[in-house]
């Protein structure tokens, strides 16, 4: 593992991942986070206010609001496909 980062205040909420723009989007327990994606440092917080702390769905806008959109659940479920796939 290259690093890793813990996300205040979220717990043990899922997280979901979204590589846009030089930076990782991390959305857990009711905050997005900007990390860079050379360390992970946290580079910015938004607490979502009003949003409740349920999981969070990131999207881009690029290729028709699907490129990068990655969940840490459905990634999981994707890897077992490929691994199934593949033998």
């Amino acid at each position: 593992m290259a690093w890793s980062t813990s996300l205040p205040k979220t717990g043990y909420s899922i997280a979901s991942i979204l590589p846009e723009d030089g930076v990782l989007l991390c959305g857990s327990g009711g905050y997005v986070f900007a990390l860079d994606p050379r360390n992970g440092e946290i580079l910015w917080t938004n607490g979502l206010k009003g949003l409740g702390n349920g999981m969070i769905y990131l999207a881009t806008m690029k290729n028709g609001g699907t490129e990068g959109m990655i969940s840490l659940a459905g990634q999981a479920a994707a890897n077992a496909a490929a691994a199934s796939a593949a033998t």
